[in-house]
This record gives structure tokens, C-alpha cells and sequence, in this order.
């Protein structure tokens, strides 16, 4: 018996064909339609490409508040405890990027406009479970694509540690800014 066994089989050809001895299931369309737009891609980044295809990104508003409460909820924000409001703030909003996992929510993305100068992203929220997979990252660049022509897109991170993830986005803190906000939740 040999030691070695050679990758390509006399009757394989091609790449292609060595491929599809090796990739099996559901799978194997996808990585192929992956492989034949980014041409080299390590294993981490096939997954990653495969996992977001999977991933729906839409601009319909056709989530349920209850649907709405519980991705708030899964990242402890204080807004998921008014799930009417909430509702009803987002089907009011400019703009509500979602990101579905089948008929999962699992972001969102709230963008407050007024048509022509400037789009204020209001929040990125991403359920545990699906974080650092990309998926706020694609919702920031999705939002800035749409909003290109303005003169300005600002955000308000409400967590400074979430500074460098919209600095990395091409976003830059205000030189003499500041945050401002009345908050009104005692008197609800």
C-alpha cells in the first residue's frame, strides 16, 4: 500500500472536478458559486462568505413587534421593554435595514433622514448569537452606500467601545462634538 496518495486522480482534470469529489451536501453549491466569484479564498473565509449568503438584508418592514422586542431584548436594551413604541418608532423611521436568518431577526439598523443632508444611524444591533460574523459591518456599508450623496451620515454610539467599530467604517469622531439627550423614561 502506498504512503502517498496523489491529490488528482488520472481522471480528474481540472480543479473544478477534484472539488466536487470533496465538497458534499448543501454545501457544495454555494461554496462553488463563492470560489467562482473570489477565486482564492482560505476555509474561514468560505465559511463566512457561505454563512452570509444565508443571511437575508432587506429594507421591507416586515417584522412583528414581537420579533422586534426580543432582538432588543437579546442585547439587555432598555427599548425593548416598550415593544408598541419601538414598533411603532421603526415603521415610522426613515430607513430600518433588518437582517433575517431564515425567519429569524437578527439585526437591525435604524436611519432617521431628512432627504437630503443628513442621515443620523440611530443604532446597529446584532442578537448575541450572531455577532462578529460581519453582519453590522455589512448593515454600516449597506447604510452608507444608500446614503452616499448626502453631505453627512453621523452616528451616536451609545457605548464608546463601540467607537473604533464605526471608525474602521470609515467614520470619524467630531473633533468638538458631543453627545446631548434628554431622557424621558422616568416619566413613562
Amino acid at each position: 500500500m502506498a504512503k502517498y496518495k496523489k491529490k488528482l486522480e488520472e481522471d480528474i482534470r481540472c480543479p473544478l472536478e477534484y472539488g466536487l469529489t470533496i465538497f458534499g451536501g448543501k454545501w457544495k453549491s454555494r461554496i462553488i458559486c463563492v470560489l467562482s466569484a473570489k477565486e482564492k479564498l482560505r476555509y474561514s473565509g468560505i465559511r463566512k462568505e457561505c454563512r452570509s449568503s444565508m443571511l437575508k438584508y432587506t429594507e421591507q418592514k416586515i417584522f412583528t413587534q414581537e420579533q422586534v422586542q426580543k432582538l432588543f431584548l437579546s442585547v439587555n436594551w432598555i427599548s425593548g421593554n416598550y415593544p408598541e413604541r419601538l414598533y411603532k418608532a421603526l415603521m415610522h423611521s426613515s430607513t430600518v435595514l433588518t437582517v433575517w436568518d431564515d425567519e429569524k431577526l437578527v439585526g437591525i439598523t435604524r436611519v432617521l433622514d431628512d432627504t437630503e443632508m443628513l442621515a443620523q444611524v440611530h443604532y446597529v444591533i446584532v442578537h448575541p448569537d450572531y455577532q462578529g460574523k460581519g453582519i453590522a459591518g455589512g448593515m454600516i456599508e449597506y447604510i452608507k452606500e444608500k446614503y452616499k450623496d448626502f453631505l453627512y451620515i453621523e452616528g451616536m454610539p451609545e457605548d464608546k467601545n463601540n467607537v473604533p467599530f464605526y471608525v474602521k467604517h470609515g467614520f470619524s469622531v467630531m473633533e468638538n462634538g458631543a453627545a446631548i439627550q434628554i431622557c424621558n423614561l422616568d416619566k413613562n
